[in-house]
């Protein structure tokens, strides 16, 4: 009795560490996001510039308030410059298993936006193959998501972008996937097991932090694991490079 109330009071502990964790990160975003909406025009657009000349096309985008919106089925989307292909930025279905399509009005569903999915309460999604990359933030604090199939084609997947869902059993990650920015796992207590592709080039800081339940990782031999990506998981978690 005494051994179950001190495990209850350490998870107890955890949640709220991860809580607080979580909203301090929230908040530094939202200082980013002000930062860039209402800074020096003229060096916002030297920084926008540099960044679009460093990155693949499918990388410049972040379906944040990119410019206009489009409807179509359950979806809202934009189209910004220099991409070929729609980003994902909202979910408007009632359908607790989300399902996104891999055409928007005959458009390829090439990323999902940040914060496209944040809050919402869905319990499965399944993306489809013509996804590059998965925004920021994407499905954070998504209480009652459960299960995530990722198709091969992603890339990416962005910082905190399933942070804090704590009901998120099992994520199928493709061969594609190369980097796994950080937080991207923060808090996910239900996760059990993560599989990675030889693909994997680097695991971000704190990427798996606070995954209570999570048994086993496996990735390359070469993959970059930063710093406390795996801080406050249980102690006998296993690693498996191939």
């Amino acid at each position: 009795m005494v051994r179950e109330v001190i495990k209850l009071k350490k998870r107890l502990l955890a949640l709220l560490l991860a809580a607080a964790v979580l909203f301090s990160f929230a908040i530094a975003c939202a200082d980013e996001w002000d930062d860039e909406d209402f800074g020096d025009d003229e060096f916002e657009e030297e920084e926008e510039f540099e960044e679009e000349d460093s990155k693949p096309d499918f990388m410049n985008v972040s379906g944040y308030d990119t410019g206009e919106k489009y409807t179509s089925g359950d979806f809202i989307y934009q189209l910004p410059d220099g991409v070929d292909g729609a980003v994902v930025i909202s979910y408007i279905g009632t359908s607790p298993e989300m399902v996104i399509p891999d055409t928007l009005d005959d458009h390829p569903v090439v990323a999902i936006g940040d914060q496209a999915f944040n809050f919402l309460t869905i319990e499965t999604a399944t993306l489809p193959d013509t996804v590059k990359t998965i925004g920021s933030m994407a499905f954070y604090q998504c209480a009652n998501l459960k299960q995530v199939l990722i198709r091969d084609g992603v890339v990416s997947i962005g910082t905190c972008c399933f942070g804090g869902d704590p009901l998120l059993e099992e994520v199928t990650i493709p061969e594609s996937v190369e980097t796994v920015d950080d937080f991207a796992f923060l808090a996910c207590a239900s996760l059990k097991e993560v599989s990675f592709g030889s693909a994997l080039k680097k695991i971000g800081a704190s990427a798996f932090q606070m995954c209570a339940t999570l048994s086993k990782v496996s990735l390359p031999e070469t993959a970059e694991i930063g710093e406390n990506a795996f801080t406050d998981c249980p102690a006998d978690m296993e690693i498996v490079k191939q």
